[in-house]
């Protein structure tokens, strides 16, 4: 499945938009883009990653099968990941994450469309009933963006993680199964709307 999303406003130039597995050659793409300022600022640790930490963390990340982690592609090149973290088939619910590494993709639906791949694989695929997810509480474009997407705010206590000397609030939100085959219509809209049209082959 990959998405065919306009580049401009001429329909007639359109670039492919597809997640694939992360795999041994991205480790240095990876790398770069969680140490970015872009990527790092919304995570809950913002010091710069060494290649000794991050290769030990990304060992760690393949081996675990309760992972599925994406890069992010357009065209051929890769943009950013997005994530399913402790998928549990028991409890059928996982946790999802999103980062854009390449701020030239943004704004054209790119996020979107690897919104719409991953949840579908999340509850079509690996028939899960509930998706969670995060983020600190000042990232407010990403919140809109889960909010689009369908994820709603789970109205719990206020949550906090120190970062430094900083407490930061953190948001927490979700979205189930029902909400999900209910809501994606208005996904697709977004898409269309922005150039972005599906290839279900």
């Amino acid at each position: 499945i990959w998405f065919y999303a306009s580049a401009s406003s001429d329909r007639s130039k359109l670039m492919i938009v597809r997640i694939e597995p992360v795999t041994l050659a991205d480790k240095a793409k990876l790398l770069e883009w969680r140490n970015s300022v872009e990527v790092s600022e919304w995570m809950y640790t913002n010091h710069v990653i060494s290649e000794a930490e991050h290769s030990e963390w990304f060992e760690k990340m393949l081996r675990n099968k309760a992972i599925k982690y994406w890069k992010i592609i357009v065209d051929s090149t890769p943009v950013g990941a997005v994530v399913l973290s402790e998928i549990n088939s028991v409890d059928q619910t996982c946790s999802w994450a999103i980062y854009l590494g390449e701020s030239s993709v943004r704004g054209l639906g790119v996020a979107q469309a690897a919104c719409l791949l991953s949840l579908n694989f999340a509850f079509n695929t690996l028939d899960l009933r509930l998706v969670r997810c995060e983020a600190i509480a000042e990232n407010v474009r990403a919140i809109s963006l889960y909010e689009q997407v369908g994820f709603v705010a789970n109205p719990t206590d206020a949550e906090f993680v120190q970062r430094g000397e900083s407490n930061l609030a953190i948001v927490k939100l979700e979205i189930s199964d029902s909400a999900w085959k209910s809501g994606k219509d208005a996904l697709h809209q977004i898409l269309d709307e922005k150039g972005v049209s599906l290839d279900e082959q």
